[in-house]
């Protein structure tokens, strides 16, 4: 019985998870923009060191539009491996 109504309000439980997940992001969004900025360290990386790919991308990507991104990605992967293994019967 209770599956039934999960399946029959399935949009409205979406709705609702979209919603929270949209006021987290604003949450955390205005957190980050209004926090103050790090103090650069007066010491000079040493030569020949350099940050990684991460480091260099976390230094001018935005948490927010890395995480659209992966989400995106891994959307996009789940959604294909779910079609790869119930094809529509078009």
């Amino acid at each position: 019985m209770f599956y039934l109504n999960v399946l029959q309000n399935q949009r409205i439980l979406l709705a609702l998870g979209a919603g929270f997940l949209l006021t987290l992001g604003m949450a955390l969004a205005y957190l980050d923009f209004w926090r103050p900025r790090r103090e650069e360290s007066g010491a000079a990386p040493a030569e020949g060191r350099r940050p990684g790919f991460t480091g260099w991308l976390v230094s001018f990507v935005p948490w927010a539009l890395a995480l659209i991104v992966a989400g995106a990605g891994i959307w996009g992967f789940l959604y294909t491996l779910h079609k790869v293994v119930y094809p529509p019967n078009w």
